[in-house]
């Protein structure tokens, strides 16, 4: 309780330098720039029309497809386009902050018809055109003040439908009953393993994201059924776009928060033909430690950057860098969520990504030529702690070590070509060259068996220590094509195939996709996928044998079956529900695990591919975006996930079953609360962070069915002579406790000429609620519960000019 109200005491500090400020009268305005070209070609739209919604503002576009427009009073607008030939597209939420510009790019698909305008329908909610079915995108904007969150892209996903996290230390993406390897990470097309502090290796989860939000344009994320464009990954994508620097004018930004310090700038290169932005955050819990009593401080520091330089009017070369360095200590006699039940766990690594895109317009399509260099590296020591039976001291024993690196270098080429006007064409090359070293050590283990000839003389089976030293390089590489047919302006198709293959295990995979989007009545929608997915196994399993003996297991395979109706009952409300069924085969199980309880062999490191799991389910979706004072979604997802390890059938490690989350949200502008702090009965809000330009109060209820686990009971039953903790053979028979949070948020934006200020308060798990994230199990027969995070208080500040 002291380490919350210390949380709280110094939030409020923080804020309190900005709460009782007034504005300056002379706020800056921002501006609006951008360009709108044709979706599949990349030529500009001339003369098109872009408004802002719900105001007489606009612009039009001129040759270049180029538009402008000035003077915008700061505070959250939506913009539209829209073009004579062409379906128009919407940007919502675009945020003016004073003296800024805002740089916007608007696609417009071409009409069926030629010469049609037709009326904008879905503008807020258009997904990707290769991604019709199980697709959501979210602007900077949703991503921020998301509550819940903490401004980290994973954990504000996690409101969307079909998605779980294993525990709140967590970020992993868990969608559909698939296991959090199966999420594909794409940064302005560079294909990313992790983008966390501390990543979890083999998953795409951690408990800190590495990504500086304030890089981010628009996140598109896809649960299911995407096209052949994407490769190599089961179950999703999450797609972040990042945003380009200022090119006009030098900006800069600081903040703080209990996360850390961190400052970003950006600006304009070669008079306007290019920009960069760049940002360094820092953790300083460990300047603070004694004063906050932590026993286990994270230290860690990132270092984001894009540059954008236009070679040509027809050529735009970016660059984007991340870097991040972590370092964690953890030492506790019961474990906890952060070092997943070990007593000790000793945490070193780092996570580079460098790469670039070099887009070049044609003559009726464009190309990208996308290359990258990704790097992780884990250095992982776990320790058991010892206790004295005599002279009650403690001491370390090391029982598992890890010191692994990957590195991922990719070349991907893709065509995009426009055909008959609306039609659109795409075909790609991926070529992944991967040089992985993994060092890890597992102690020796001794367990005492009894001896049936004579039980009075136990018997010892030693299994060693086990040792891996694999390094190696290989080549994974890739191909797919597709076409998408659109007949009418109400009805689109895409056909496609992938090829994936990975010369370490000698595999070769042919995928065909298929998807429909067909709007058969005014505002609603019938939208449906199938496609056969496949994947490499994470790098860990194939090295997992020192024997070799992973090397040739066949890649995991999930066939997939999507359908659903979406209806727009306004441009900003949607209402969709969605069923799936997910077909698994070619999982890794373990041989330790198909033997039976009497088997007294040394433990095996061997994997079979002969794992099957169903998955299935429907999911409801309500959208609210902030198109008035109101945004809110409203998400419910059932899924039923069963595994068959060839032995027998019990539910999945990933069987959340019951999935239901309510985000709502309510943006004051022009706050009257001045008015009232100045009456005698209004002072006390004086305490309070409420007296903004822009205000926002949103908050978060989630509610989770209990994961499955395997009873372990505290026995002598079996071969074992003492008494051991022994799982039953009810493989995942019993659940965790059902999982529920309450998570409330407060925003606020100050205006002081062209500068700002933002600030958040947000405090997590209102009602201190002890949600289990793991079981312990101690010598002794002691089963303690890990919890995850209680009442926790968080915020931050940000100053920009």
């Amino acid at each position: 309780m002291k380490h919350r109200i210390i949380y709280m005491l110094f939030t409020l500090l923080v804020f309190d330098a900005t709460i009782n400020a007034e504005p300056q009268p002379n706020i800056k305005p921002g501006n609006i720039k951008g360009v709108v070209l044709d979706l599949s070609s990349r030529a500009p739209v001339v003369n098109a029309n872009i408004i802002i919604i719900g105001t007489e503002v606009g612009a039009a576009s001129d040759l270049d497809g180029e538009f402008q427009i000035l003077n915008v009073k700061p505070g959250t607008y939506h913009l539209q386009a829209s073009a004579l030939g062409y379906i128009g597209d919407v940007k919502s939420e675009v945020s003016i902050i004073p003296g800024r510009t805002v740089k916007l790019e608007f696609l417009l698909e071409a009409t069926a018809i030629k010469g049609e305008e037709v009326v904008v329908r879905g503008g807020f909610f258009r997904p990707k055109p290769d991604l019709i079915t199980s697709s959501r995108a979210l602007r900077f904007e949703e991503i921020r003040r998301a509550p819940g969150s903490a401004e980290d892209v994973q954990r504000a996903i996690q409101a969307l439908p079909g998605v779980a996290n294993s525990n709140d230390q967590n970020n992993e993406i868990i969608v559909r009953g698939g296991s959090p390897s199966e999420n594909l990470l794409v940064m302005d097309g560079i294909e990313i393993d992790n983008i966390n502090h501390f990543p979890d290796q083999s998953t795409s989860g951690g408990p800190i994201g590495l990504v500086n939000p304030e890089f981010l344009k628009e996140v598109t994320f896809a649960s299911g059924g995407f096209s052949a464009r994407y490769g190599d990954k089961l179950s999703s994508v999450l797609d972040l776009e990042l945003r380009e620097g200022d090119r006009e004018q030098f900006h800069g930004q600081i903040m703080t928060s209990m996360a850390g310090i961190g400052a970003n700038v950006e600006g304009g290169l070669f008079n306007g033909k290019g920009s960069y932005l760049i940002s360094f955050r820092k953790s300083y819990l460990d300047l603070i430690n004694d004063a906050i009593g932590l026993t286990s401080v994270p230290h860690y520091w990132d270092l984001q950057m894009k540059t954008v330089y236009d070679i040509s009017p027809i050529d735009k070369l970016s660059v984007v860098g991340l870097y991040g360095n972590d370092r964690i200590d953890i030492e506790t006699e019961d474990g906890d969520a952060w070092s997943r039940g070990a007593e000790a766990v000793y945490v070193k690594a780092h996570t580079m990504v460098l790469g670039g895109k070099w887009r070049k317009i044609w003559k009726g399509g464009y190309s990208n030529l996308i290359f990258g260099h990704t790097e992780v590296y884990y250095n992982v020591d776990v320790h058991e702690i010892d206790r004295d039976p005599i002279t009650n001291e403690l001491s370390q024993r090391l029982s598992w070590a890890n010191r692994s690196t990957e590195i991922t270098d990719q070349l991907h080429f893709t065509w995009t070509g426009k055909v008959r006007t609306t039609d659109e064409y795409s075909a790609g090359i991926t070529l992944k060259p991967l040089t992985f070293s993994h060092d890890i050590w597992m102690e020796s283990d001794t367990i005492v068996y009894d001896n049936p000839a004579d039980p009075t003389s136990p018997i010892e089976v030693i299994s060693p220590s086990a040792n891996i030293n694999e390094s190696t390089s290989s080549l994974k590489y890739g191909a797919f094509m597709q076409y998408r047919w659109r007949p009418q302006n109400n009805l689109s198709l895409i056909g496609g195939v992938r090829l994936d293959g990975f010369q370490y295990s000698e595999e070769l995979t042919v995928a065909p996709r298929m998807s429909a989007s067909w709007e058969f009545y005014p505002k609603l929608t019938w939208n449906a996928a199938y496609g056969i997915y496949y994947q490499s196994h994470p790098l860990m399993v194939y090295t997992n044998d020192p024997n070799g003996g992973n090397k040739m297991l066949q890649h995991p395979k999930a066939s997939q079956y999507v359908t659903g109706l979406s209806y727009l009952f306004s441009d900003a409300t949607l209402f969709s529900i969605e069923g799936y069924y997910k077909d698994y085969r070619n999982l890794a199980v373990s041989e330790s695990s198909l033997r039976e309880d009497t088997d007294t062999r040394p433990r095996s490191f061997i994997y079979h591919a002969t794992g099957k799991k169903w998955a299935y389910g429907f999911e409801f979706f309500a959208q609210q975006k902030l198109s008035t004072n109101w945004f809110g979604t409203l998400s419910y997802s059932y899924t039923k996930s069963m595994f068959d390890n060839s032995i027998e059938t019990y539910p999945s490690t990933y069987d959340y079953r019951n999935i239901g989350t309510l985000v709502l949200g309510y943006e004051f502008c022009g706050l009257p609360m001045r008015e009232f702090q100045k009456n005698w009965y209004g002072m006390w809000t004086y305490l309070l962070p409420v007296n903004g330009d822009l205000m926002t109060l949103s908050t978060r209820l989630r509610y989770v069915s209990g994961r499955p686990l395997t009873p372990q009971e505290w026995t002598t039953d079996g071969p074992e002579y003492y008494e051991h903790w022994q799982e039953t053979d009810d493989l995942n028979s019993e659940r965790y406790p059902e999982y529920s949070r309450w998570d409330v948020r407060l925003d606020n934006k100050w205006f002081f000429g062209s500068k700002t200020i933002i600030s958040f308060v947000e405090v997590q798990n209102v009602l201190d609620r002890q949600n289990i994230a793991m079981y312990s199990y101690a010598d002794g027969g002691v089963r303690d519960d890990v919890e995850q995070f209680r009442f926790f208080f968080v915020g931050g500040v940000r100053f920009e000019w």
